[in-house]
């Protein structure tokens, strides 16, 4: 199939919408929260700490009288005493790249939470600091939340409560809003701490359903469940919580019988893969991002169960005009039969049997289509799942992601405990660098091929290659999946170009960037250097091709070509050189995979 070899498809998978739209506008509960990266998007190519002080330590705290001290720890210096500290380790793509602390002191009748929340995302620095005033009962105050959630993305919001009246301001705007008799403050998925406390206020006043957050929004929470846990020697009984609405889709939270929490699976701003992780726990971190996984799509499964059962007796979509992606004409009155899951005939009436017993659906109107791919997607949420298949696509191409949760959904949907179309996966790989992506890294020959070795025995289709991965070891990658019968996707590393990366065994490449640079008609030795200082002005005066072997993907379209003529035409770009899409690419000799 398309930009995978060796790939056939076993059926044409049709696409139905009705009844996973119903399941779609379930699922998500969407909130604005300033300063959050909300919404979603399909990628068409495109030390022991969290400790609570122990009574003891209490009493003694309370013998020296600390209320003189005063301890500066986020947003607001706070006199009194601390009645608990905790520390978590931040993970983007189960890789460690920053901490998270956070102190609660008593001053007064009131309790103060304030966390540090920074990590450094390939090279920036994201921090935020935030700061939380409750009553004894956890009843917010007042809510300060200022600093960066991703590298693209800041939040400025304070939140203070006088009577039934809030005071909301976000960045320059302000407005006053009543507040129910339940309520809570939260800024989005970090602080993880200030997450840790809304469970805390829920469990604390008994409460159920739909909690309404400031700055704005509403936010579901659901027990799900224990699991044991291994913190250092020991077995640890952790509960499970589902929380959804204070981002799009799900989280995942365990908290201890001390309601510590231990660990938060979620996104980050630019959804991605993030965990917060107690430093006691750390060692458990693939066991959390698997039962995320697994319980997301279990979740999913449950839900559509109740709204949309599954069918057991023959399907048959009846009178539709059916396109069936082979270049046919179209098929006016056509009949498709469903059975057990699979396409078992499909034409026009009168030619087609119907089942004894099918359950049939009058599509007479419609127009019924081949299901689409997405050849690149980064599998974010379980969520994304039923999305996909009510936007009518049901083969997905995951060109890199996290080794146990895109296992673990993959496998949920191939086992029918999940919903969610057809995976072929990328194993990411990458080295070791200041940049660096993921966990999975290769920096010598051997390790790059016990990397290649464990995706196979895993099932995965492809590697995908990253952008601090070393010449060498890009070649050793490459014959590696090539001797197990894989192939090789992803970025030209730093460093090299596109000739280099296909001449080292790359067979496609992602994003456009890395082709601009080698389509000048520049004289070259074979294997030496390319000009990287190309510009689309250069290529919109350049008139002859160069001799590479890449994938391009454009809307509607992925070419293929191995030592194929590329030539890039002058229409589709601006008078000042730059792209507007589509941009006219023109290939000799191609081979459409």
């Amino acid at each position: 199939m398309i930009g995978v070899k060796n790939q056939k498809p076993t059926r044409i998978a049709l696409i139905v919408r009705t009844a996973l739209a119903a399941v779609l506008a379930t699922l998500v509960g969407v909130h604005p929260v300033s300063g959050q990266t909300r919404g979603f998007h399909l990628a068409f190519d495109f030390a022991k700490s969290g400790q609570t002080a122990s009574k003891d330590t209490r009493a003694r705290r309370a013998d020296l009288k600390p209320a003189g001290n005063s301890k500066t720890h986020g947003t607001q210096s706070v006199a009194g005493e601390v009645i608990e500290t905790g520390k978590f380790r931040l993970h983007k793509l189960e890789l460690a790249i920053g901490e998270e602390s956070y102190s609660i002191t008593r001053d007064g009748d009131s309790l103060v939470v304030q966390s540090a929340f920074e990590f450094t995302d390939r090279g920036r620095t994201v921090p935020l600091k935030a700061t939380l005033r409750t009553r004894q009962d956890l009843t917010p105050e007042s809510f300060e939340i200022k600093g960066s959630v991703s590298r693209f993305s800041t939040i400025d919001s304070t939140v203070t409560v006088k009577g039934n009246v809030a005071s909301v301001r976000e960045d320059k705007n302000s407005r006053d809003v009543q507040v129910p008799g339940s309520f809570f403050t939260l800024g989005g998925y970090a602080p993880v701490s200030m997450q840790m406390m809304f469970i805390r206020y829920l469990a604390s006043h008994n409460l159920k359903g739909p909690i309404t957050v400031l700055p704005g929004g509403s936010v579901t929470v659901e027990k799900r469940g224990q699991d044991t846990v291994r913190s250092g020697d020991q077995e640890v009984k952790l509960d499970r919580y589902s929380i959804n609405g204070l981002i799009w889709g799900r989280e995942e939270l365990w908290l201890d019988a001390q309601q510590r929490l231990a660990a938060a699976i979620t996104v980050d701003g630019e959804f991605d893969h993030f965990e917060a992780i107690r430093e006691d726990f750390e060692s458990s971190l693939p066991f959390f991002v698997s039962r995320a996984a697994e319980d997301g799509m279990a979740s999913l499964a449950e839900m559509g169960a109740s709204m949309s059962p599954a069918v057991k007796k023959p399907l048959v979509i009846s009178g539709a005009t059916l396109i069936d992606g082979t270049g046919k004409s179209p098929v006016n009155d056509a009949v498709v039969v469903v059975e057990n899951g699979r396409i078992t005939a499909a034409g026009l009436r009168g030619q087609v049997k119907i089942p004894i017993g099918a359950k049939i659906i009058d599509a007479k109107g419609k127009t019924l289509l081949p299901g689409l791919w997405d050849m690149h997607a980064h599998f974010e949420q379980v969520e994304w799942g039923p999305v996909y298949l009510a936007a009518g696509v049901t083969t997905v191409r995951d060109v890199g992601n996290e080794f146990e949760f895109i296992k673990a959904v993959r496998d949920s949907i191939q086992q029918g405990r999940g919903l969610g179309p057809r995976l072929l996966l990328a194993g990411i790989v990458d080295s070791d660098s200041p940049t660096a992506f993921g966990v999975v890294h290769a920096n010598t020959p051997e390790q790059a091929r016990e990397v290649v070795n464990r995706y196979k025995q895993a099932g995965f289709q492809q590697i995908k290659i990253y952008s601090s991965i070393k010449p060498d070891i890009l070649k050793a990658i490459c014959e590696e999946a090539h001797k197990a019968g894989m192939t090789v996707t992803g970025h030209i590393p730093n460093g090299m170009n596109a000739f280099q990366g296909v001449e080292a065994g790359m067979d496609q490449i992602n994003h456009i960037q890395y082709i601009p640079p080698v389509m000048l008609a520049t004289p070259r030795v074979p294997n030496g250097p390319v000009p990287m200082s190309s510009t689309w002005k250069d290529m919109r005066d350049s008139s002859s091709g160069v001799k590479v072997g890449i994938v391009f993907s454009l809307p509607g379209v992925v070419f293929q070509t191995r030592s194929s003529e590329v030539r890039v035409e002058t229409r589709g770009l601006s008078s000042d050189g730059s792209p507007w899409w589509p941009v006219v690419v023109a290939l000799g000799g191609v081979r459409r995979p």
